[in-house]
């Protein structure tokens, strides 16, 4: 590793060779390793993922239930739309990701990654990607 490159961690099922678009990583081992019981939303195979010093991340951290930072950085100003959109009670930056397309397209324009507080585990810093190009995962376990 570099000083140019940082190390993610995520848990997926066994014989996954990349990270894709839309999928996220844990800036720890110990956070990926909480969903390693979790098949729905992980897996029971840690992997390590080493990426370049990404130019484009949205960093919300700190900001979990801050869904407005997301839509301001997606553009999405139509008062109705943002409205629809929290209505939802989306508990996080991540399910909000998760549950709405044109969120994730128009920030996809934008950025390379979006980093933001999780709430599983409580707290954690929980990295999305939003690059085309899959990122090789060297399996740990």
């Amino acid at each position: 590793m570099t000083s140019e490159t940082r190390i993610l961690w995520r848990a997926t099922r066994d014989g996954a060779t990349h990270l894709r678009q839309h999928e996220s990583a844990a800036a720890d081992p110990e956070t990926a390793e909480a969903y390693q019981d979790d098949p729905g939303f992980g897996g029971p195979c840690l992997y390590r993922v080493e990426i370049a010093a990404p130019a484009h991340i949205l960093d919300l951290r700190g900001e979990r239930l801050d869904i407005e930072a997301a839509l301001d950085a997606a553009g999405i100003g139509d008062e109705d739309e943002r409205d629809r959109i929290q209505s939802q009670g989306y508990a996080s930056v991540g399910v909000l990701l998760a549950a709405e397309r044109a969120v994730r397209e128009a920030l996809a324009a934008e950025y390379d990654w979006i980093r933001y507080t999780d709430d599983f585990p409580t707290g954690a810093e929980t990295w999305w990607y939003l690059g085309t190009e899959p990122v090789p995962m060297q399996a740990t376990t």
